[in-house]
């Protein structure tokens, strides 16, 4: 009886270990977003010496970013990788992109009529070193690189969306779809498209406990109807954080019941004893 407590209490253990990484979902908008950051006890988030719900930027520490920019194939940045040097205190996509080692940082987003063509992308961490590709099977649209010690540190993504809508874009799509990290996807439910009819949507999906080297891919374009928008009003990210606290794992209903297995074995024994 004794071994079979053991090995209950082992499997229980085992159970209970965070994983890797951990799909959080869907948590909202900004606001939201930071709210979550906070009930980690994130650092940087709302423990810093700045205005109230503010966030310390010095823990974002990179954010690949697609862009509607002026969608011209010249003369904006619609795609790039952006990095942050601490202790900075602006957000990685204030600063510049990274110049590109393929391809370019102009790229033609889908069109006026919702046309959906949705193009492939990797995020991949390789110890220190952060790539970003953003590519279709015929060629590379982007990909650039970094390696800094702070990019090993990075356990926290949040998949982020923003779509405007005026009068004369009457609707605009920001889609991040087929996500998966290491080959493992993030459910349909948090895989998202933002379609709006006048006024801004924003959405933020969170994996977090990441561990070691990853890859995360997916899918992504930028959609509208009407007249296009313009700069960042129509855009993506995909936010990088260092040094958040580990979140919580909500135990399964079959780890609840072997938790009740465990205490009932343990009642019979001290009932023999």
């Amino acid at each position: 009886m004794i071994r079979f407590i053991v090995l209950l209490a082992t499997v229980l253990a085992t159970s209970a270990t965070l994983p890797a990484a951990l799909i959080v979902g869907n948590v909202g908008n900004d606001a939201a977003f930071n709210d979550y950051m906070k009930s980690l006890g994130a650092p940087g988030f709302g423990l810093c010496p700045c205005p109230a719900g503010a966030v310390d930027y010095t823990y974002e520490v990179f954010s690949p970013q697609g862009r509607i920019g002026n969608n011209s194939g010249t003369g904006d940045n619609e795609i790039g990788l952006h990095r942050n040097n601490p202790p900075d205190s602006t957000p990685p996509t204030s600063s510049s992109p990274l110049t590109p080692s393929s391809g370019s940082l102009q790229y033609v987003w889908g069109g006026a009529g919702m046309m959906n063509v949705l193009v492939d992308f990797e995020l991949r961490r390789s110890a220190n070193t952060i790539t970003f590709t953003l590519s279709s099977p015929l060629a590379i649209f982007y990909q650039a690189s970094f390696t800094d010690p702070l990019a090993g540190d990075v356990n926290l993504l949040a998949f982020r969306t923003r779509a405007e809508a005026t009068a004369s874009t009457t609707q605009a799509k920001a889609t991040l779809t087929d996500l998966k990290i290491d080959g493992v996807g993030i459910p349909a439910a948090t895989a998202f498209d933002n379609v709006i009819g006048g006024g801004s949507v924003v959405n933020n999906v969170v994996v977090a406990n990441i561990v070691g080297d990853f890859s995360v891919t997916g899918k992504t374009t930028l959609d509208w109807l009407g007249t296009a928008p313009g700069g960042s009003a129509l855009a993506w990210q995909i936010k990088a954080f260092r040094d958040v606290p580990l979140a919580t794992v909500v135990p399964e209903p079959s780890t609840y019941a072997l938790m009740g297995l465990t205490l009932a074995a343990l009642a019979v024994v001290r009932r023999r004893a």
